[in-house]
């Protein structure tokens, strides 16, 4: 299993990540991703200053006590109260994740903040450059910080990707049974848009181009349309084909799957990537098969996966001034949020 990353070329396991700088680090959020992140700070032996929670919940104040951290209202307050807060990771509930950006992008803290779904990418384009540019915001995207990332960005880069096929099944209803009718307008950027913010940093670390996108409604549904984007897309100077399908309230696992001229890797649950290769003829069927190699997971289960090097990069971006090829910015969000509102229109 290869279970590394690939940092400036160079090969480097997740659990021997390491930031020699210690630093204080504020919280917005209390639930179960405000959990994770706790246990991925203090793994790094940075400590949890401060925490913001607008409704005073249960949690926040068990997170306060146990840390013995002042709880605030707003991180305005955070911020006049603790000159020596260094950075923000942010995970309110959805509702909120919008005014809490707009805040940082007003101020010169570094932050790392869950994608704000309830701003379109029309609302996102709105903001001027400049500011996008000078702020300090990365999108948390955990999904593109995978131990496999670099072993299928290098598969890439080295062999003859012919075709990608995209399969993303969405638990539609679910997600509006527990999170309420007002999330139904932001379905899309809700759920599809970590697939999609995967794909195309996966596409922009192999240096391919999205030359074209065509939508079809294959069919349509009470709980959101069945949809197929077709991408096509450019590396060097050959074409490749994505057919990337939504699948509303369908009762499988997302796959995503790159065919290569004599080998395939699928990402399938999409912890997991798998290499299939020796493609070979079998007699008398005329159809092509594959061999299983290995299967590469991130088997870290103390962390949620990919937060731990998110959370590195973030650090080390900001607050080292060593600069990240992976992160995503508020200009990422706007093409990954544009590609997401395709699916439900």
């Amino acid at each position: 299993m290869e279970k590394n990353l690939l940092i400036n070329g160079k090969l480097v396991y997740p659990n021997k990540l390491k930031i020699n700088k210690k630093f204080n680090i504020g919280l917005i959020g209390s639930g179960q991703m405000a959990l994770e992140y706790i246990k991925v700070i203090e793994s790094f032996n940075h400590k949890l200053v401060a925490i913001v929670s607008t409704s005073n919940s249960f949690s926040s104040k068990k997170i306060s006590k146990k840390y013995k951290i002042s709880l605030f209202k707003s991180p305005y307050l955070a911020n006049k109260k603790n000159k020596n807060i260094d950075a923000w990771i942010v995970c309110p509930h959805w509702k909120n994740l919008k005014k809490y950006l707009y805040f940082f992008l007003n101020t010169e803290k570094p932050v790392l903040i869950e994608k704000s779904i309830a701003l379109s990418s029309k609302e996102l384009k709105k903001i001027s450059h400049d500011k996008i540019k000078k702020s300090k915001i990365m999108i948390a995207y955990n999904r593109i910080y995978y131990d496999f990332l670099p072993q299928l960005v290098s598969n890439i880069k080295r062999n003859n990707l012919l075709y990608i096929e995209a399969n993303i099944y969405d638990t539609f209803q679910k997600i509006v049974s527990s999170k309420g009718n007002e999330i139904k307008p932001h379905l899309s950027r809700y759920i599809s848009s970590h697939w999609v913010a995967l794909i195309l940093k996966i596409f922009d670390l192999s240096n391919i181009k999205i030359l074209k996108i065509n939508k079809e409604v294959l069919q349509k549904l009470k709980q959101g349309n069945l949809v197929k984007l077709k991408f096509l897309l450019k590396q060097k100077n050959r074409k490749i084909f994505l057919n990337y399908t939504h699948f509303p309230d369908a009762p499988k696992n997302h796959s995503i799957k790159f065919y290569f001229e004599n080998s395939l890797i699928e990402l399938s649950p999409i912890e997991t990537l798998t290499t299939f290769y020796k493609l070979k003829f079998v007699k008398n069927k005329k159809i092509n098969s594959y061999k299983a190699l290995k299967a590469s997971v991130d088997t870290n289960k103390k962390f949620k996966p990919g937060l731990r090097f998110q959370y590195y990069d973030f650090i080390n971006h900001f607050l080292l001034k060593k600069k990240s090829y992976l992160k995503t910015d508020l200009l990422d969000l706007t093409k990954i949020y544009k590609i997401c509102e395709l699916l439900q229109k």
